[in-house]
């Protein structure tokens, strides 16, 4: 059984693609064509955890199943 990875509340892309499981090109394209919450730093984005969840809840309430 795999323990799960403590994040930080305050993440960067590589951490964000790590906690997703995506990769960090995918992480790109979500803030592009998704609307991921993200704030650039000198930069670099970087990602809080409770708007990233909140984003995928909101996300999942108005996905609908496939029949």
């Amino acid at each position: 059984m795999r323990i799960a990875r403590e994040f930080r509340e305050v993440m960067d892309s590589k951490e964000l693609a790590e906690y997703l499981g995506y990769t960090t090109r995918t992480i790109y394209k979500l803030i592009k064509e998704e609307g991921l919450p993200a704030t650039r730093i000198r930069g670099q984005f970087r990602f809080k955890k409770d708007m990233i969840d909140k984003w995928l809840t909101d996300r999942m309430s108005t996905c609908t199943p496939e029949k």
